[in-house]
């Protein structure tokens, strides 16, 4: 049975260690021109809030990530309370004009491991490089209005060059996953931003 093509950007499954997957907050200003969405892989970005949080941006095909999103905070519609009617509990991804800040939750373990669908084009995708490292083609969902970020695997950077952004960790174990076109595969950031020896922003 063929694979579905059903992308969902980066999503956390478990780490190295077994743990649950671990998430910190962070803050994204209303001068950020980028849509942001669940899965949607991110960086660390040269800014923060009044109170020290640390911001992030959107990531390249390659780089530094810190992890993926995997929930928005809600508003505080009217500046009051965090609880009961004032919060906006509908909110589940970020557009690219803001006319307010947002703060997002990122799974940003170093041994984070996800799960990431990849391309149409069967290219690379064999068992002999299951093993191998990859960049992404980062991706808006269409319609746009869905949550999840259509982020994938590009097929054709998968090779053992270090550099590369992520490192494959063989197929997800799941039914109607096989080796082909639209396979589901495990990863890690390859070029983490708190597990390497890496410049700060």
């Amino acid at each position: 049975m063929a694979n579905v093509n059903r992308p969902f950007g980066l999503m956390p499954v478990e780490t190295l260690s077994g743990r649950e997957p671990s998430v910190h907050r962070y803050y994204i200003p209303s001068t950020d021109t980028d849509a942001y969405y669940i899965g949607s892989p991110v960086i660390l970005a040269a800014v923060g809030d009044a109170r020290g949080v640390p911001g992030v941006a959107i990531g390249a095909a390659s780089g530094v990530f810190v992890g993926s999103v995997v929930a928005v905070e809600p508003a505080n519609i009217n500046g009051i309370s965090q609880v009961g009617t004032t919060l906006d509990t509908t909110q589940v991804s970020i557009p690219a004009t803001k006319t307010r800040a947002y703060y997002v939750y990122v799974a940003d373990d170093p041994h984070q491991i996800f799960e990431i669908q990849c391309g149409a084009t069967a290219t690379n995708l064999v068992t002999t490089k299951l093993n191998n490292n990859f960049d992404l083609t980062i991706a808006a969902p269409s319609p746009a209005a869905s949550p999840q970020s259509a982020t994938i695997v590009d097929n054709a950077t998968i090779s053992t060059t270090n550099t590369r952004a992520m490192r494959m960790m063989g197929l997800a174990q799941r039914e109607n996953n096989e080796v082909g076109a639209y396979q589901v595969v495990r990863c890690k950031i390859n070029t983490h931003a708190y597990g390497n020896v890496i410049a700060g922003v």
